[in-house]
C-alpha cells in the first residue's frame, strides 16, 4: 500500500495494551502478528524471517525503548507498522556501499535477492484526549522504517535474513520529509501513483532563478507525500495568458504562487474560482536555500494536515467529538479490535456492539451492531449523543467477521 500522509492521518492506528500471548497461528515475532505477514515487491510477496539472525534482529528492534510510550503498548505499535502500514513502498536494492554503511553484510552473489521497503504509519495513543483548556494531552506520532529482507536462495518463498531501521517522527513535516526521500528513491512511477490531486506551482517571472530543476524535483516528491501531483509553470510575458486560461479551464485542487504580491500575482489568483481561492496561497522566496522549507510548509497547509498529525480546518467542537466522544455504553463487558485497531465494544445492558464511524456521512459518529453467530450485523448509525440517524446503509460494513478480530483486555477504557 502506498498511501500519502493524509491517508496515514485518517487511518491512524490506536495503541493498546496487548491481551495475551501469541499462538501457533502467529508469527514468531509475537504481538499476534499473523504468520503470513508479507510485503509486495516486484509482484512477489516477501515474508519476514521466522528464525535465525533476522528474527533476532527484528525482535531486538521491537524491544527497544520507544519515546514515552507505555511499554505494554509497544507491541501494538509494531503490529500496526508491520501488519497494516499506511505506507508500504517497495524501493530499489541499495548499493553494496549503502548496505555496508547500514552494517548489512551480504555476499555479492546474493545481492540480487535483497528486497528493500519503506514502511510508515501514524499512531495515536489510546489515552488521546483534550484537557479542559483544549490542549491535546497525548501526542500523536509516526513510525518511519526501512526494512531490508534477504530472500532464501534455496527457498524463494522464505526469508533468510532481515534488518530494520525505524525512526519516530514527532511532526507531520518531519514525516513528510522522510516520505519525500523514500519517494525519491522509489522513482517517478511511485510519485505518480501517490500524487493524485493536482497542485499548481506558479513561479513569478521575477523568481524564475530561485527554483532550479533539482529543487523542483524535491518539491514534487514532497507534494506527493501529501497526495499532490505537482505541475510547475514558470511565467513570462509569452505564456502568461495561456497559463491563466489553462487554470481557469481546469482548476487545480490547490495552487501556490511563488513571487511578490504584485499585479501579475493578483491577476492569476483572481482568475480562480471561489472554491479554488480557498486552497491557494502566495509565498515569496528570494533565495534558493529558502525555497524547499517555505513551499513545503505551504503544501502541508494546503493538504490540511497540522504539525501534530491532525486534519486542519475542523472546528473546536468537531475536534472534540473526534477525540473525546465516547459511546453511550453504561456497562462495557467485552471488546474486540480489527487490524486497524478500530474497536467494537459490547454494552452489557443492551447487548449492542458499538464502534466509531470514520466516514462521518450525514453526521454519523457511531455505529451499532448485534451479534449473530460468528458475526456482528449492522443495526443503526448514531450521532455523537447516541441518537439513531435514519439513512440508507450501503453494503460496506454490514457484517463484521469476529474471527478476524482480536480481543481487548480493557473494554472500559473506551468510555472514559
Amino acid at each position: 500500500m502506498a498511501g500519502d500522509l493524509r491517508r496515514l492521518v485518517d487511518d491512524a492506528s490506536t495503541t493498546y495494551a496487548e491481551d495475551g500471548k501469541s499462538t501457533g497461528r502467529h508469527h514468531p515475532l509475537g504481538h499476534k502478528i499473523p504468520k503470513t505477514v508479507s510485503f509486495q515487491h516486484s509482484g512477489t510477496a516477501v515474508p519476514l524471517p521466522r528464525g535465525g539472525d533476522g528474527l533476532e534482529r527484528l525482535q531486538s528492534a521491537m524491544k527497544a525503548p520507544l519515546l514515552n510510550i507505555d511499554p505494554t503498548h509497544v507491541g501494538s505499535i509494531w503490529r500496526a507498522l508491520l501488519v497494516a502500514p499506511g505506507l508500504a513502498l517497495a524501493l530499489p536494492t541499495p548499493s553494496t556501499s549503502e548496505l555496508i554503511e547500514r552494517d548489512i553484510a551480504i555476499p555479492p552473489a546474493d545481492h540480487g535477492l535483497v528486497r528493500h521497503f519503506a514502511l510508515g504509519a501514524v499512531l495515536k495513543p489510546s489515552a488521546e484526549k483534550m484537557s479542559e483548556s483544549g490542549a491535546v494531552v497525548a501526542a500523536r506520532f509516526a513510525a518511519a522504517a526501512n526494512l531490508t529482507v534477504l530472500i532464501d536462495p534455496a527457498h524463494k518463498g522464505r526469508a533468510a535474513d532481515a534488518w530494520v531501521e525505524v525512526e519516530w517522527k514527532l511532526s507531520a513535516s518531519a514525516m513528510a520529509g522522510w516520505m519525500a526521500r523514500q519517494l525519491e528513491k522509489a522513482g517517478p512511477a511511485a510519485v505518480e501513483r501517490i500524487g493524485t490531486a493536482s497542485l499548481a506551482l506558479l513561479i513569478h517571472p521575477h523568481r524564475a532563478g530561485v527554483a532550479g530543476p533539482e529543487e523542483l524535483v524535491r518539491l514534487a516528491n514532497y507534494a506527493a507525500a501529501f497526495g499532490f501531483k505537482l505541475t510547475t509553470h514558470v511565467l513570462d510575458r509569452s505564456n502568461f495568458e495561456a497559463v491563466r486560461k489553462s487554470l481557469q479551464g481546469k482548476p487545480p485542487s490547490a495552487m501556490v504562487v511563488l513571487g511578490p504580491s504584485d499585479d501579475t500575482t493578483k491577476m492569476l489568483v483572481a482568475a480562480q474560482s471561489f472554491d479554488a481561492l480557498r486552497r491557494s496561497m502566495i509565498l515569496d522566496v528570494l533565495e534558493p536555500e529558502e525555497l524547499i522549507d517555505t513551499v513545503a510548509t505551504g503544501i502541508a497547509g494546503l493538504a490540511g494536515i497540522s504539525p501534530g498529525f491532525y486534519r486542519i480546518g475542523d472546528t473546536a467542537d468537531e475536534i472534540a467529538v473526534d477525540v473525546l466522544a465516547t459511546p453511550p455504553v453504561t456497562n462495557p463487558v467485552a471488546c474486540y479490535h480489527d487490524e486497524r485497531e478500530r474497536w467494537y465494544l459490547r454494552d452489557g445492558e443492551t447487548g449492542l456492539w458499538w464502534t466509531r464511524d470514520t466516514a462521518g456521512h450525514a453526521g454519523t459518529v457511531f455505529k451499532t451492531y448485534t451479534r449473530s453467530g460468528g458475526q456482528l450485523v449492522h443495526a443503526h448509525d448514531h450521532d455523537a449523543d447516541g441518537q439513531v440517524i435514519e439513512k440508507f446503509k450501503g453494503a460496506t460494513g454490514l457484517t463484521i467477521n469476529l474471527a478476524e478480530l482480536h480481543s481487548c483486555q480493557e473494554p472500559a477504557r473506551h468510555v472514559r
